[in-house]
């Protein structure tokens, strides 16, 4: 009755919390794995851990107002250990989903602090970046890419990570870019992702990753026509791109 482990496996029958086997769908009932969580919140009360998966119960079912005073809870029993970005990542979630960006904003900043690796840094910066996009603040995000921009190069990436690191804040650029309808950055920077794409893989010297570039390259390139009205040489563009992966 008192097996913390158990009832954590129990929980994940019912409600997906990572790692765990999943009853078929009409099997699955979310109030018995609430009572799982509330059991393991007794066993072990100073445990963030079944805050946060009953947090993400209710955040799944659009009930943010609910969640919110678990995933508090999480972040209170999380102080002082390196799960406490996980929990002001998850909050964050919650506040961004419920359209509070500014508190959103304010946790994924407070994760990021809690970083110890440069790719944790990177992908935290990922949701900060995303948080303006929900707003529809293109000016907000590009502000945010810039600054993670700046700091790429004093991160200690290899050569090649950097190069992928580069692409992606560029793509993150291209959003932006197309979204707000600046035709000519939308192309210049699409441009730039190609190019940081073939020197990675002329780096890597792989050719299922210069298939993968190739592919990728006609993808966005069609994307980015079919924003801006190009539907032609879109159409011709997803053709050819269909018959290499056909191949």
């Amino acid at each position: 009755n008192n097996n913390f482990i158990a009832y954590n496996f129990l929980t994940g029958q019912h409600i997906p919390s990572g790692g765990f086997t999943l009853l078929p769908i009409e099997e699955r009932d979310t109030e018995k794995g609430l009572s799982y969580i509330d059991k393991m919140i007794k066993i072990r009360p100073n445990s963030g851990y079944p805050y946060h998966i009953k947090a993400n119960v209710y955040r799944s079912q659009s009930q943010f107002d609910k969640a919110k005073p678990l995933y508090e809870k999480s972040i209170e029993k999380r102080k002082g250990t390196s799960s406490l970005g996980t929990a002001y990542i998850v909050s964050g979630h919650n506040y961004m989903f419920n359209g509070d960006y500014n508190t959103a904003r304010n946790r994924y900043k407070l994760a990021i602090k809690e970083s110890k690796s440069a790719d944790g840094w990177f992908s935290l910066n990922y949701y900060l970046t995303i948080s303006f996009l929900f707003d529809n603040d293109f000016s907000g995000a590009l502000s945010n890419i810039e600054k993670v921009e700046k700091k790429l190069i004093k991160k200690g990436f290899s050569d090649v990570a950097l190069l992928e690191k580069k692409a992606i804040i560029n793509f993150h650029k291209l959003i932006c870019y197309a979204h707000s309808q600046r035709k000519e950055k939308s192309y210049n920077t699409l441009e730039k992702i190609i190019e940081l794409n073939k020197k990675r893989a002329e780096r890597l010297n792989d050719e299922n990753t210069y298939k993968q570039i190739e592919a990728r390259e006609k993808y966005l390139t069609a994307w980015v026509d079919i924003l801006f009205g190009n539907y032609e040489q879109a159409k011709k563009t997803l053709g050819d791109l269909k018959q290499k992966q056909s191949e």
